[in-house]
């Protein structure tokens, strides 16, 4: 890299021709006899001029579609004076229309992620209305430290991975800017991107405890509220992860799949580059387990135990609470390198279904599992599959098996799995309304109201359902 106003001197076309082909001769041993000469390029700057040549490989041309140009190889390079300034040994030229293609493909997806970030936002001010709304009821008050704990961890390991990543935050430094504006911003973005994962964590959370135990209360392990009253190291929790493990299989087994038909079908395509992308890190193991982790926690936090219980509030209908949350979960991957862009939001969105099935009938933890198995394993499939480093190769397994380890302490404590009686932990101000509850409940049974009639009325005018549900058993069944 040199200055632009740096002097070369001007030795000519010719003479930069030449210098270029022994260049490539004598450092790369390339034949010219086997290539054509594709094109030059003549760069002007005030003090230097700046030759670029390019030759073809024969017999070597990659068709795009039928009369829309092809691939072709190059080789290039670039001198100025007698100093070769930069130079690709195989630079693979597209077709105008196929980058014309990739660029409105790119376009559409950005479109639609930006819908995504909108239902998102969507979404995210819901929970924060109901976290608020709900914040003395039985469950959010039980829950909520949980949240507070485990989006704590989740902001120390992203930070940690921040500076496990340092080098690609100083790789992109314009040093046209002052180092210290630039570092700055960085510190700004990072202060937002920690803020609003720590919230887009919380508020889901909180809400969606809330809103599963309202609308699913014959599924006590949908959510986490039944872990937390009896404990996590038992059998129960064991399988549930063990399950996970299982549903990963699936998965991979169902994207395969899908792939397959859009394959053959419809044209489906993305596009392959180098997978080991975390090598950059300082400490690849970790950057693999804080996205896997990250990812897994905030989405099915986000769109399965709330955005799955507030559709289903409000629509009275499982089904259709899974496939309209399914949906927004696959345009929010409508940014990856697959072609046609929506292909990808078909995927997630399948898969999504899937996922939303399994919520519904075993709960959140082995979908939390199954979910952080399949990002850590894209993440580190370059270094099982591919050739690697035995550190990397025994590191990522390891990685895979943090919740059967897990499953295996949880297994062999196998704490007795015996909830905590609701009316044992209420706080003084729950004890009162449950007192004016049962009063209001029996006063209604004595005058013929049936017990589902009651707690709809109930429900209706924003009382804790949990509170509700316990008077009507003190009323109705003690």
């Amino acid at each position: 890299m040199i200055e632009g106003l740096e002097y070369r001197l001007d030795l000519g076309k010719d003479a930069a021709k030449l210098n270029s082909e022994l260049f490539l001769k004598n450092n790369f041993n390339i034949d010219l006899e086997k290539y054509d000469f594709h094109a030059e390029k003549i760069r002007r700057y005030e003090n230097r001029t700046e030759y670029s040549f390019s030759w073809e490989k024969k017999g070597v041309y990659v068709p795009w579609k039928q009369g829309q140009g092809g691939a072709k190889l190059l080789v290039e390079v670039t001198v100025a004076g007698d100093e070769v300034r930069e130079f690709y040994k195989n630079d693979l030229e597209l077709p105008d229309k196929f980058l014309r293609y990739i660029e409105n493909q790119l376009v559409l997806g950005e479109y639609l992620y930006r819908i995504f970030y909108f239902l998102l936002l969507g979404l995210l001010v819901c929970s924060i209305s109901i976290a608020l709304r709900r914040k003395q009821d039985f469950v959010p008050r039980l829950t909520k430290k949980w949240y507070y704990y485990i989006s704590g961890f989740l902001v120390v390991v992203n930070v940690v991975d921040i500076l496990n990543n340092l080098q690609n935050i100083i790789m992109v430094y314009p040093t046209s800017a002052s180092p210290n504006s630039f570092l700055g911003l960085s510190l700004m973005r990072v202060l937002f991107n920690i803020s609003f994962l720590a919230l887009s964590f919380i508020m889901p959370g909180i809400a969606g405890e809330s809103l599963c135990s309202e609308v699913f209360p014959k599924n006590k392990y949908s959510a986490f509220f039944s872990y937390i009253k009896s404990g996590f190291f038992n059998r129960g929790m064991a399988s549930s992860i063990l399950l996970g493990y299982i549903i990963w299989v699936m998965m991979l087994g169902i994207q395969a799949t899908i792939f397959y038909f859009g394959q053959k079908y419809l044209g489906v395509w993305r596009e392959w580059h180098t997978m080991a992308y975390l090598s950059s890190s300082y400490i690849p193991l970790l950057s693999m387990f804080v996205i896997s982790i990250t990812a897994s926690l905030k989405e099915e936090i986000i769109f399965r135990l709330f955005g799955i219980s507030l559709a289903k509030k409000y629509l009275q209908n499982s089904i259709l609470a899974v496939v309209i949350i399914s949906f927004i979960w696959g345009l929010g991957h409508s940014m990856y390198a697959i072609f046609p862009v929506w292909f990808r939001t078909v995927e997630i969105t399948l898969i999504g279904i899937f996922y939303g099935l399994i919520f519904l009938r075993f709960g959140i933890v082995p979908l939390i599992v199954a979910h952080y198995l399949f990002n850590v394993f894209w993440c580190s499939a370059a270094y099982i599959l591919g050739q690697s480093t035995l550190y990397l190769f025994i590191g990522s397994v390891g990685v895979l098996f943090i919740p059967l380890g897990f499953a295996g302490i949880a297994y062999f404590l196998n704490r007795e799995k015996q909830e905590k009686q609701s009316y044992l932990i209420l706080d003084k101000i729950q004890e009162y309304n449950l007192q004016i509850l049962i009063t209001f409940i029996a006063t209604k049974k004595n005058q013929g109201v049936s017990s589902n009639v009651i707690k709809e009325e109930l429900i209706r005018y924003n009382w804790d359902h949990t509170l509700v549900n316990l008077a009507i058993e003190k009323v109705f069944i003690n």
